[in-house]
């Protein structure tokens, strides 16, 4: 037997002992029972970052770690 076979046959088998106890919803019927709206709502508020957040901004920029992030974005971007 395969594992791929032997792995659906456990899923089987599994949701077929637990299920009673899984409460599953789709979002349709969350729609209906009014538990949750379609509509997203974003707001976004622009604001300043304070001396100690710049300083602390430009330390990781000017860390080690990002640097080499960076290094290796460029490279690969260059060999795709």
């Amino acid at each position: 037997m395969t594992n791929k076979k032997r792995g659906v046959e456990k899923t089987i088998e599994l949701k077929s002992k637990i299920g009673k106890y899984v409460l599953r919803r789709d979002k349709a019927e969350l729609i209906r029972k009014k538990l949750i709206t379609t509509q997203k709502n974003d707001f976004v508020a622009w604001i300043y970052l304070t001396q100690p957040q710049i300083d602390a901004y430009r330390e990781v920029l000017a860390s080690e770690e990002v640097k080499e992030v960076l290094k290796n974005k460029n490279l690969k971007e260059q060999n795709p």
